[in-house]
């Protein structure tokens, strides 16, 4: 048995191994142009409605239509599940589920995310080509017909989710990028210039469509904007609204861009394809249309499932399924002879730590309504315990009663696994029960013997038949391949715990014992672990561990030790510190006595349950009883504060980028996304030891495809030896928030209006925005207060020979953004802005930058990207000295140096790749393009002219005003000095007059 793909769709990490693999867990196949396996599932919160089911099947039957049209006669839709909540009561006569579960399902339909609203989307983790996490449509969608006005034909809306979905495809339109400056001219004519001044980020690039920032849109025509004008980036500005034509039949594409147009049918291919838009699809596939992604996918490549001839119907055939009533586990423990070994300090053997570990699952971990029976193994196998249903705490007691008490007597080197498989498949099926969707959860420390009585292979097709999921904890091994590979196939997962790691095995059983059918109020968090080696001369250590205000349900602080049967001292403090929760009265001040403490010495085992525990911050102390070294572990788990209350939630999963590891962490409050987290992954090694945590980042740059969007991710560096690692998330709550920007998930594209064939505006009576424009999208981390969650990612093996030595690159730089710097001064050169990546992957600081623009077309820089211009000369910052990794970096190069005379604008492209110290170079960045002027473009140009005139105005205005008033001066002033005259004139001929002389007069100082 071989590392293969998991039903065509998992991406499986391959480091010359297999390892977890949960971005997509559909189970979808392609054949012969029918998909097949496909599953619907509703989430139990959502009312029962025949209504809904009909309406759901009204859409998928329209879906398989379009589809079948949209991919040129190479799939329709075939069969398809329908998983309904095992609370609904009208559906009690249909099939239970065999497999199928909501937290897998291809399409969930659920309440509104908050930051959507009612508007289709599909979540993506991973880039280009790669598949989707699944689809979310609310209930509202399918019933309620205003929803076709917003967002089109159902069926049209669904094969644009789709796209994402399967075939790893992104939006053609781009809510944060609607226009651009077209590098090969404008579809736009500026109303006010009456020149082309901008092109609508769509696809294609001319589809008609007119904007304005109006309310009066009976004024729009097509080709045409009256729009603001943006003067430093030179678009148009946030309130131009855009509405699409008509083509009179010229296009019948892109379902990306409009899905809700009557003509729109088609994906954009490479003829059709604006490779010149600032959109997703362009950014994350190199340039490529969503038609060429398609065509090398999984499911068309090598001319796969090619156009069908006569299809006798595209109608698919439903079923409906219940969901199980309650999850099956059977813990398959290993112990044969070799568990008896003893790893690390703690001075506990495998079968110890596995044997407390099952203890935790049982009493801790289980929910409550699930199945659990009890199987072991060594060279034979035997049942310990049948299904029992776990409805109470005597339960849970009476399972962990039943858990092996010793290694096994018979053989020390024999080990049967696939006896123990064999054994938990007829704890499944008695009493004639269908075993599928059941779960084996194995727990083993080595490979199977060769002379075993059923090996592995021999029942692998039984279980896989049965559609039972395998489990797998492996303990300080790094054999049994075959054993990672049953696990992976039949839809599971696979775990590692290094020596002596016990809180590996809990944070595996915390969870393989996840709730599947979407319940969040039943689901059980883990706030907090620690693992602390105390000594003599170190006895104690505290912890604070915040209950936010989404939890408190079910709270249970659990302690473990590692030597005899004397628990350490426990002090646990609430937060309004009234009184002190102990398991030795005499160490607390004032004692708490409305709370019991549970001890079990043989599984050296304490338990606070508190029940529904105060909000706040609580503090433990832990100390020694006594000179005797420990290990002692702290545990914290607790529940939805109500079924009111959406809790923080944490999904981690491990995926790949070609050979390297890297870890993703979706941090949701319910479904809303939570942003500015701090989140952190332990990686711990093979011999048990953890590393420096990782901070994982949501910042836009690989191996993250969307800034801020709540899906925080890292690639693994940095092995210290081959060998298999584990991976733990930590979430908390950062109390500096820095999030400026918002990035939504590939969603159908919301029809705001449009203008018909007869070129008359059709508006949506619904508004121009489906939401509110200040609708928020997410929450932020510090708006929550304090909390905590940690998830386990699961484990990968690492085998490459490179350990040591330097042969990562920085990762590629997915975020690359170009403008010019000044329109009215080209000598200003352009401004580059992009994340900065690190030195392996996104590690450390590179070495430094290798910049380069073409004025030929931009696939040049994909495909000869050595033969492009460099950038040499930086008028701002320094491409030998790049910042470390994860900071925005923003560079002003010398503008593009062009030979041609008289050029007034030119197009040009730029792409960059990082260098480390070693040479090792990423792989070519996004293409920026721009369209550069030499000389101001026209809304620069009437910027300035109306600048100039407004002060040639105010000139001529003051010179007017100014000279008027001087001559109105001199006029007053004269005819003043006028009347002044002529009266001393009368006086003077008086006094003359009288004096007989003329001499006076001529002295008179007014004359």
């Amino acid at each position: 048995m071989k590392c293969t793909l998991w039903l065509s769709l998992s991406l499986l990490l391959t480091w010359n191994s297999c390892v977890k693999a949960e971005i997509s867990k559909s189970r979808v196949v392609l054949k012969d142009n029918k998909y097949t396996g496909m599953v619907i599932a509703i989430n139990p919160r959502v009312p029962e409605s025949n209504d809904l089911i009909d309406k759901i099947k009204e859409s998928w039957i329209e879906a398989s239509e379009s589809l079948f049209v949209a991919t040129k006669r190479r799939a329709y839709f075939r069969e398809i599940t329908i998983l309904v909540p095992s609370t609904w009561t009208g559906y009690i006569e249909s099939k239970r589920a065999e497999g199928e579960t909501y937290d897998a399902a291809d399409v969930i339909v659920t309440n509104p995310n908050p930051s959507y609203g009612d508007a289709p989307y599909t979540v993506q983790y991973g880039g280009c080509r790669s598949p989707g996490s699944y689809i979310h449509f609310t209930p509202n969608y399918f019933v309620n017909e205003d929803m076709v006005m917003n967002f089109g034909k159902r069926g049209k809306v669904i094969v644009h989710e789709w796209a994402h979905y399967r075939w790893g495809v992104f939006d053609e339109t781009s809510e944060s990028d609607p226009f651009y400056d077209d590098v090969n001219g404008n579809t736009l004519t500026d109303v006010e210039i009456n020149e082309p001044i901008n092109s609508v980020t769509q696809c294609p690039k001319k589809y008609p469509v007119c904007c304005t920032n109006s309310d009066n849109q009976q004024n729009c025509r097509t080709g045409r904007a009256s729009c603001r004008i943006n003067k430093q980036t030179g678009l148009y500005d946030e309130d131009c609204f855009c509405y699409p034509g008509h083509s009179d039949g010229k296009y019948d594409s892109s379902l990306m861009s409009y899905q809700y147009l009557n003509e729109i049918t088609q994906f954009c291919d490479a003829n059709s394809h604006n490779r010149n838009a600032p959109n997703d699809q362009n950014r994350l596939c190199d340039l490529m249309s969503v038609w060429d992604v398609m065509e090398n996918s999984i499911d068309f490549q090598e001319n796969k499932n090619p156009p069908a001839g006569s299809v006798e119907s595209l109608r698919p055939i439903f079923t409906i399924k219940m969901a199980q009533e309650s999850q099956r586990f059977v813990l398959v423990l290993d112990v044969s002879g070799s568990m008896s070994t003893v790893d690390g300090d703690s001075g506990e053997s495998r079968f110890d730590q596995m044997q407390k570990a099952a203890n935790y699952f049982v009493i801790n971990s289980v929910p409550y309504g699930s199945l659990v029976g009890i199987v072991e193994f060594d060279q034979k196998s035997r049942k310990d315990s049948d299904l029992m249903k776990v409805q109470s705490s005597a339960d849970r007691d009476s399972l962990a009663n039943n858990l092996p008490s010793a290694v096994g007597k018979g053989c020390n080197t024999c080990t049967c696994i696939g006896c123990g498989l064999q054994k938990g498949i007829e704890v499944l099926e008695a009493g004639n029960s269908n075993p599928a969707g059941g779960y084996l959860l194995v727990m083993t420390d080595g490979k199977e013997t060769s002379g075993s009585t059923l090996l592995i292979e021999e029942i692998y097709d039984e279980i896989i038949e049965k559609k039972i999921v395998v489990q797998t904890l492996f303990v300080f091994t790094s054999a049994n391949q075959i054993l990672v590979d049953l696990s992976i196939q039949s839809g599971g997962s696979w775990f590692f715990a290094g020596g002596d790691d016990f809180l590996a095995l809990v944070d595996a059983y915390n969870d393989m014992s996840k709730v599947t059918d979407g319940d969040d109020n039943k689901r059980t968090f883990q706030i907090f672990s620690e693992s602390v080696r105390l000594e003599s001369s170190n006895n104690n250590f505290g912890n604070t561990i915040p209950i936010d205000i989404t939890i408190g349900k079910n709270t249970v602080f659990t302690y473990t030790w590692s030597y005899g049967n004397v628990a350490p001292k426990v002090l646990l403090t609430p937060p309004s510190g009234v009184c002190q929760y102990t398991n030795v009265n005499s160490f607390a001040l004032n004692p708490c006595t409305n709370v019991v403490h549970t001890i079990k010495n043989e599984y050296k085992t304490m338990r606070f349950e508190l029940g529904n525990a105060e909000y706040g911050t609580w503090s433990s102390y832990v100390e020694l009883p006594n000179g005797n070294s420990q290990t002692v572990t702290i545990v914290v788990t607790s529940q939805s504060a109500g079924t009111d209350v959406e809790p923080i939630l944490v999904e981690s999963t491990l995926s790949s980028d070609g050979s390297q590891p890297l870890v993703y962490a979706k941090v949701t409050q319910g479904l809303n996304p939570v942003l500015d987290a701090r989140v952190t992954a332990a990686i711990a090694y093979p011999d048990g030891s953890t590393g420096t945590p990782i901070q994982l980042l949501d910042r836009g740059a690989a191996p993250d495809i969307r800034r801020n969007d709540g899906i925080y991710s890292r690639y693994i560096t940095g092995f210290s030896s081959t060998g298999r690692y584990s991976v733990k998330v930590n979430v908390e709550s950062s109390l500096n928030s820095k999030t400026l920007t918002q990035m939504q998930q590939s969603k159908a594209v919301y029809n705001r209006g449009y203008v018909d064939e007869n070129g008359k505006f059709v508006s949506n009576p619904n508004g121009r925005t489906f939401l509110p424009k200040d609708t928020p999208f997410g929450v932020t981390a510090d708006s929550m207060g304090a909390f905590a969650r940690q998830a386990s990612a699961g484990a990968f093996e690492h085998t490459s020979t490179g350990v040591g030595t330097d042969t990562l690159p920085p990762s590629r730089i997915l975020d690359l953004n170009a403008a010019q710097s000044d329109f009215s001064d080209y000598e200003k050169g352009v401004v580059l802005t992009f994340t900065s990546p690190g030195d392996d992957f996104d590690s450390g600081t590179a070495f430094n930058y290798d910049i380069r623009y073409t004025t030929d077309t931009s696939d040049k820089l994909l495909t000869d990207f050595e033969s492009c211009t460099m950038v040499k000369n930086v008028i701002q910052g320094n491409i030998t000295n790049p910042s470390v990794a994860g900071t925005v970096e923003t560079l002003v190069v010398e503008p593009p140096n062009v030979s041609m005379k008289n050029t007034k604008t030119i197009r040009v492209s730029y792409a960059i790749k990082a260098r480390d110290e070693a040479g090792n170079r990423a792989d070519v960045s996004n293409i920026a393009m721009i369209k550069f002027y030499y000389v101001p473009p026209a809304f620069v140009s009437q910027q300035n002219n109306t600048g100039l005139y407004v002060g040639i105005g105010i000139l001529v205005f003051v010179l007017v005003v100014g000279v008027g008033g001087f001559l109105a001066y001199w006029f007053h002033r004269k005819k003043k000095l006028h009347k002044v005259s002529k009266s001393n004139k009368i006086k003077d001929d008086n006094a003359k007059m009288e004096a007989g002389t003329k001499k006076q007069y001529s002295k008179n100082p007014h004359a």
